[in-house]
């Protein structure tokens, strides 16, 4: 329990200030199905959406435009176990994640695109924009933040620049957190299960007074992890983290209304376990026994909304500060012989954001729109030092600032009953300013090494239009064909080994996708086909002096994605998705080699998912859900190459009235398999996915 004392005392001095809206106006996307209990009724299944437009109608604006967007309520993300943003996606199609398993940065292929979030460089910038309760998070590090009290997620696939004001090249994930009522809820759960992993959380919300409301949310979660020291015989892969959601919404009135909203975060682990890339998965490892890796992020946010009938107009400014701090040589004991290297590194991310939109609130209106302005300010600062690198052993600093300008907005107009035009464009604008400095050890400098510095500044603009066209064949099947632009910024070298300025990524989209409903809504299908042309791809080499980014000239990708849910009798939900993408580089050609016509690292060949949800009147529930991910290189040259794999989780309880209890089990079948590789030194080192995991849960709300 040490990190949760740590945790409050990490707060910024300024955490608790208030902050002025520059504008008013909130957007609160609430009300995405869920499974709620009432009354000691039967719980109603969660619907999982599937369609290419955006969940309630009801508790949310109108969708502007056709795309793919697949909503996950709460419900399905409890019955799955879907404990952080990594996990969703086991169910999204051409979704994947890259991390290492205690890595608190994860990051996305989405279709053709991975992002690079590699955290030296920039703070763990993305290319996948990540919201929570319309506060943008831009760097890897606020993943953590919100899903422990999500009520849903939305996953918009491909550029949504003319929706969003936060820049998401690969696509957007939406979180929404539960919303506050007037009477006085709460929930509360505890998890235990293999590797002595423990988790609670608590929830509680109500009304202060008339047009008050509160709401907090509370976690912690600790693992002693499935590595075993080979020196001690101690488990390693230890994770702890505590965090804490609170939300104060005034309804000032009938129109106008203000929220509040606060996160703090800790964590304190071991560092993730790297190990040669092979077929099998050993779990002894050589560890370092001072080996940590910790950190905190606190953020607020001040939101506003002045509705109207049929449009709203809102504001959101927020402000995060964020600190990892990383010791360790357990990297490269796997690797090289134990000593070999030795890592010490300190980054603190700090940011602003301001977003301002107006939009159409009535979803039959035959004119919808959208149109908003957006401006960020983030600063990351670097201390990263390596030993035993020969002439690169020495100490980098790193300080990046940059700024994001943005105008946005989009249109969409029925034209008859049947036909639908929509059209948008994003002005964008990015800025980065890189200042570094390398200092060599002692022993650097007796090999030839001087210091150096750098101070590079350079602007990215882009005009981004979209457009697109639907047509209404009844009023269950639609069809649609999307065209859509995205610009993700370059970067800067720094005074770090084999570092080199790369420039910005530009990518065109096309989408033409299906929407049907049948039977009623029992049944429902999307489906999409897509093709995204490349300029200037960003591809990742790894060098432990610093990492490289390269431009690979043009590089293409098309693929095939469904996604189906039936719910054939009450209380009995069936869901299955499956992707195929094709992602190539056409022209890439670097001075570390030719890798034209190479597949695109990190993105799976293909991914299918199957699943059920069932609740009976009874009370007893099941849930099961399996994930196939296809072949997929880790290396541009597609010399490190995983086979395909596949993990089955399942659920079972009961629930009666107000309490649950569960069991659970997670890669049920114990597949070995590895989520993440870089090639190190010509070696390729890979961390392991984690095995089978078995607990059980319970539940009680108020």
């Amino acid at each position: 329990m040490q990190v949760w004392s740590v945790l409050m005392s990490k707060v910024p001095k300024w955490a608790g200030r208030g902050m002025v809206p520059l504008a008013a106006g909130l957007f609160f996307p609430g009300g995405l199905p869920a499974a709620e209990e009432q009354g000691g009724k039967p719980q109603e299944l969660a619907t999982l959406e599937v369609t290419g437009t955006r969940g309630d109608a009801s508790a949310v604006p109108a969708p502007i435009s056709p795309s793919t967007a697949q909503v996950v309520p709460e419900g399905i993300m409890k019955d799955l176990d879907l404990k952080d943003l990594s996990d969703v996606s086991r169910l999204a199609p051409n979704v994947s994640v890259s991390q290492s398993e205690v890595s608190r940065a994860p990051s996305f292929g989405i279709r053709g695109t991975q992002e690079l979030t590699f955290h030296e460089l920039d703070g763990g910038r993305t290319s996948a924009a990540y919201y929570i309760d319309d506060v943008p998070f831009q760097d890897a590090y606020g993943r953590e933040f919100g899903m422990f009290a999500a009520s849903g997620i939305t996953i918009h696939k491909g550029p949504h620049g003319t929706l969003f004001g936060a820049p998401g090249p690969a696509g957007v994930f939406d979180v929404t957190t539960r919303r506050p009522e007037a009477g006085l809820e709460g929930e509360a759960s505890y998890t235990y299960g293999s590797h002595a992993f423990h988790r609670g959380t608590l929830h509680t919300s109500g009304q202060v007074r008339p047009g008050l409301l509160f709401g907090v949310d509370f976690l912690y979660s600790e693992s002693e992890g499935w590595f075993r020291d080979r020196l001690t015989g101690d488990p390693y892969g230890k994770s702890e983290s505590a965090a804490l959601l609170a939300k104060l919404i005034w309804q000032a009135t009938d129109q106008l209304e203000f929220t509040l909203t606060a996160g703090l975060q800790r964590h304190d682990d071991d560092p993730p376990v790297f190990m040669p890339f092979g077929s099998s998965v050993p779990r002894d490892v050589s560890a370092d026994p001072d080996a940590s890796a910790t950190g905190w992020g606190a953020f607020q946010a001040l939101r506003a909304v002045w509705r109207e009938d049929d449009w709203q107009i809102k504001s959101i400014t927020s402000h995060r500060d964020s600190h990892s701090e990383d010791e360790d040589a357990a990297l490269l004991f796997e690797i090289f012989n134990p000593g070999t290297l030795f890592r010490d590194r300190d980054q603190n991310v700090s940011a602003w954001t301001q977003e301002i939109r107006a939009e159409s609130t009535d979803p039959s209106a035959r004119l919808r729109w959208r149109a908003g302005l957006f401006f960020s300010n983030r600063n990351s600062y670097l201390e990263h030092f390596i030993r035993g690198l020969g002439p690169w052993e020495g100490l980098n600093e790193l300080q990046y600032d940059h700024q994001e300008w943005a105008a946005y907005g989009e249109i969409t107009r029925s034209i008859g009953d049947h036909l639908e035009l929509s059209g948008g464009l994003r002005l964008q604008l990015s800025r980065d300013h890189t200042r570094s400095s390398f200092d060599p050890s002692a022993a650097a400098a007796g090999l030839g090494a001087v210091a150096f510095t750098t101070d590079g500044r350079e602007d990215y603009t882009a005009a981004l239009p979209m457009a697109a066209v639907a047509w209404k064949w009844t009023e269950t099947q639609r069809s649609y064909l999307r065209f859509s632009t995205a610009m993700q910024p370059g970067g800067l070298a720094i005074a770090a080994g084999s570092s080199n300025e790369y420039d910005a990524q530009h990518s065109v989209h096309y989408e033409l996708g299906h929407d049907s409903s049948f039977r009623d809504g029992t049944v429902e299908l999307h489906a999409a086909a897509y093709y995204t042309d490349y300029r200037d791809y960003q591809a990742f080499q790894f060098h432990p002096a610093g990492q490289t980014i390269f431009n690979a000239e043009d590089a293409h990708a098309w693929g095939l994605e469904a996604e189906l849910r039936i719910r054939p009798a009450a209380g009995l939900e069936l869901f299955a998705g499956a992707g195929y993408t094709h992602a190539r580089y056409d022209d890439y050609d670097s001075f570390i080699g030719d890798f034209s016509g190479k597949r695109v690292a990190k993105i799976p060949v293909c991914t299918v998912n199957a699943g059920a949800s069932y609740r009976a009147a009874w009370g007893g529930m099941a849930a099961i859900n399996w994930r196939l991910v296809g072949r997929t290189s880790f290396d541009d040259a597609n010399n490190v190459t995983q086979g395909s794999y596949s993990l089955l989780d399942a659920r079972l309880g009961f629930e009666k009235g107000n309490f649950g209890i569960y069991v659970f089990g997670r890669n049920l079948t114990d597949e070995e398999y590895f989520t993440h590789s870089y090639v190190f030194f010509g070696q390729p080192a890979a961390s392991p996915g984690a095995p089978r995991m078995i607990g059980t849960e319970i539940r009680a709300t108020f």
